[in-house]
């Protein structure tokens, strides 16, 4: 199947689609023409391809075009793609948004390196907010809100009454929402531990709180990273510049992962992560 791939180059396709053509126009075969290749084994090759690719490969020909278009192989490539999901970078820099992917590992080795692949940038127009003030006393709080499309209600989760800050906490970190293994999830930092919030009975407002305490490196490096999610298989990810770490929160373990590609942009620049992005061929 690799050689297949390989063969299955931009240039090299083209030649084998001319070939095809030739071969289906004329009513007679050219004893150098190849045999043509099932449509079958197409879609299982293409359905491995990346979708950067894919986008190129729909201007070849017209006979390309018509397979990369069908409902089954853009089932089958959904369907593979979600066996690899891979990172998403967002850089906003200069007006414009750019964006990077990269392959999301699993376990990765401590300060490995991923190759991130750029798409076309977007550009963002300026705005400048803005405020309405009341004059008054100044109040706020914490609430969650979840929203039903089918019936279009909207409703509250009461948040368990621990969640508040004490007094005593010197360092708290603001909440943030997330996928704890497909549960509502809200993580903080307060003071040296990283306190994790599970949504176990919606229903009734129950949750779990599930507390670590960080080494002294692990706290330097979460309290000044963003907090991006948790993958399937249970690690904290975060991120800083170009460089995504991953916190083994059951062996109290960070490993450091840098993304090549990202450290030369210019400064000033703004990266955003994104865990389990999936390349679809439905929206191309």
């Amino acid at each position: 199947m690799s050689s297949l791939l390989h063969e299955f180059s931009q240039n090299g396709l083209c030649a084998l689609l001319e070939s095809r053509h030739e071969t289906q126009s004329s009513n007679s075969v050219r004893e150098h023409s190849p045999d043509p290749i099932p449509v079958d084994l197409l879609i299982e090759i293409f359905s491995r391809v990346p979708l950067k690719s894919i986008a190129r490969f729909h201007c070849l020909s017209k006979f390309l075009a018509s397979i990369l278009r069908r409902h089954d192989f853009t089932e089958l490539f959904l369907t593979k793609s979600l066996t690899r999901p891979r990172l998403l970078f967002t850089v906003k820099t200069k007006g414009k948004l750019l964006f990077y992917s990269s392959p999301q590992p699993h376990n990765p080795d401590d300060n490995s390196s991923l190759v991130a692949t750029s798409y076309h940038p977007t550009l963002v127009p300026d705005y400048q907010p803005t405020y309405i003030c009341k004059p008054g006393t100044l109040e706020g709080s914490f609430v969650i809100v979840w929203f039903d499309v089918r019936s279009e209600k909207f409703g509250f989760i009461n948040k368990d009454e621990d969640m508040s800050p004490k007094p005593n906490d010197y360092d708290t970190s603001p909440s943030t929402l997330f996928n704890y293994k497909d549960k509502l999830g809200i993580h903080c930092l307060v003071e040296e531990n990283l306190v994790l919030w599970v949504l176990e009975d919606a229903g009734n407002h129950k949750w779990s709180k599930h507390s670590y305490v960080l080494s002294p490196l692990g706290y330097h490096i979460v309290s000044r990273s963003l907090f991006v999610g948790m993958t399937s298989t249970g690690e904290i990810v975060y991120s800083w510049n170009s460089s995504v770490w991953f916190y083994n929160i059951e062996k109290n373990t960070i490993k450091r992962v840098n993304i090549q590609g990202l450290e030369e942009l210019e400064p000033p620049t703004f990266i955003n992560t994104f865990l389990d992005y999936v390349e679809n061929m439905k929206f191309l």
